[in-house]
């Protein structure tokens, strides 16, 4: 269910789940704070280094920010 995770086998649990909301939320401040992918992908990964999946954060981000 929960699709930011390091390891598909990590349980949806409500803890994770509560993490996939706060990583929403947060993407959605720092997409309106950022002015470029680049910074758009350094602020998630400096809030969340965890995370991973940096191919899809970097593609979304890309995907706001056009060149």
């Amino acid at each position: 269910m929960a699709g930011h995770k390091n390891h598909t086998e990590l349980p949806d649990t409500p803890d994770v789940l509560a993490f996939n909301d706060a990583y929403l939320t947060e993407f959605e401040a720092a997409l309106a704070a950022s002015h470029s992918a680049g910074e758009l992908v350094a602020a998630m990964k400096q809030k969340f280094p965890q995370a991973g999946l940096d191919r899809i954060l970097s593609f979304t981000a890309a995907r706001f920010f056009p060149n």
